[in-house]
Order: structure tokens, then sequence, then C-alpha cells
């Protein structure tokens, strides 16, 4: 019997199937220069917050370098780069066809880790802004071993200028020139939902049939 009970267990643990996460991002800062004229990016001015926030799902990357970088994609209707209340922009819409929005954790060997956006998942190329023609530009790097793996739940907290090397957080474009709206990095948050442990996800009722069926099937064997 205990050997029967140790079968169902196994059964009904093997078949509940895996839960993604879906993490939070947010970064924020505010605007060091602007040399956009036309609306409505045109009216922030020098000084105004800004705050970049999207998700991610922790099932759906892409590994770039093996061990060294790990990429994933970006649900474009959760992004958002807000100017205070004054403007709030999103990816281009529709995306480039055959593109993808990526969030890329860097994890160096043995240091220099970081994190950058891009629609390449090894190198940060931008992501292009539905105010055309921008495109929006975030490469983090810090000198110290910051990421203990390339998991993105393991990588939930703050990150700001402590051990930061170098970074890039801008608004650019092919024309006329090249950065036209400098932000200065604030921090960057990975916000990572707890689950509770006196809550645990239910097991569907087919399972628990399933279970009691083999149960039966052992004690009518026992007879």
């Amino acid at each position: 019997m205990r050997l029967t009970t140790a079968i169902v267990a196994f059964v009904l643990l093997g078949l509940v199937p895996a839960h993604a996460t879906i993490v939070n991002v947010t970064l924020t800062g505010q605007v060091a220069n602007n040399a956009i004229v036309n609306p409505p990016l045109g009216a922030v001015a020098p000084g105004t917050p800004v705050v970049l926030s999207f998700q991610v799902d922790s099932d759906d990357y892409i590994d770039g370098l093996p061990g060294d970088m790990r990429s994933y994609a970006i649900d474009p209707f959760s992004f958002s780069l807000s100017f205070d209340s004054l403007v709030q922009v999103g990816l281009k819409n529709p995306f480039p066809d055959g593109s993808t929005p990526y969030f890329t954790l860097v994890d160096g060997a043995p240091e220099n880790d970081g994190f950058f956006v891009g629609t390449a998942y090894w190198y940060p190329n931008g992501l292009p802004m539905s105010e055309e023609p921008y495109e929006l530009n975030v490469d983090l790097e810090y000198g110290g071993d910051m990421l203990d793996s390339l998991d993105i739940v393991d990588a939930g907290g703050i990150y700001d200028f402590d051990g930061l090397v170098r970074y890039s957080f801008d608004l650019w474009a092919l024309t006329p020139s090249n950065v036209v709206m400098g932000i200065s990095f604030g921090q960057l948050t990975i916000e990572v939902p707890q689950v509770n442990p006196t809550n645990p996800l239910p097991v569907p009722g087919a399972l628990w049939m399933l279970g009691s069926a083999l149960v039966g099937m052992a004690g009518l064997r026992r007879r």
C-alpha cells in the first residue's frame, strides 16, 4: 500500500503543470538633455522624471552566448516609457516583422554583469518606439558580480549606481543625428511576485480522480 501511495504522489506531482512567473521590470531616471523639437517628445524638458516599465515571462527566453547572456521577451502591451504626466510612448505598433523586443541579463565571467534591451539578444541595438524614428537604448554594466545566475526570478532586486561602471539610457535616431535625448539613470528594479506558501497551487480535479482510481485498483488487487 505504501508503494501505491508513493506512485500516486509521484504521478500527481508529475502531472501538475509548471507555472511561469510574470516579472515586472522598472527603470527610473530623469531627462538630462533633449534635442527633439517635434511634439509630443519636444515638450519634454530637462529634469523631467522618466519611468520605463514592462513585463517579461520567466519561461519565455532565448540564450545568447552559452552561460553568459539570456534574453527575455518583453510583453509589448506592458511596455511604457513615460515622462512625468506629460508624455507616454510605447513600442512601435505593429512591431517590425521578424523582430522581438528583449530584456537581456548578462552574467559576465567572472564579473561585469549587466542588463540591456534590444531586438538582438547578443548586443544592445535599441527598441523602435511608437514615436518614429526614435529608438530606446538601455545598456547597464556593473564592474562586480551582481547576478548569481541568468534566471530572472533569481535576479529580483534593486540595482542602482553602486558598482555601475557604464550606462546608456537614451533615445536616438539615425536621422537627423544620433542621441537626441539623454536620460540620467536612477535605478533598475526587477520585481518578482512572491508565492504564498499557505495557499499552494490547486491540483486539478481530474488528477485527484486519477489518484483515487489508482488507489482503488490497488485495494481490489489486495483483496
